[in-house]
């Protein structure tokens, strides 16, 4: 599920979301850093520099939280 250069960002959060959620409910539990990991790894070449910089981030402080990611990438 990787998002098509040129498209928008919202629907691809929600869209991320939806099969999250319906993969939850069988029972697959996802952690914070999982989530940002794949949503960062579904988003196009374009977002490239912004993925760098909250990999950085992260790095520095020793964890990833989905919100976080999402509130990065929705400015």
């Amino acid at each position: 599920m990787t998002m098509s250069e040129g498209g928008f960002v919202f629907n691809q959060l929600n869209e991320f979301n939806i099969v999250t959620n319906k993969i939850s409910s069988i029972g697959v539990k996802f952690d914070d850093e999982v989530r940002s990991l794949l949503i960062l790894s579904s988003l196009p070449k374009s977002y490239n520099d912004l993925v760098m910089v909250v990999s950085n981030y992260a790095s520095s402080l020793n964890t990833l939280k989905f919100d976080d990611v999402v509130g990065v990438i929705l400015l």
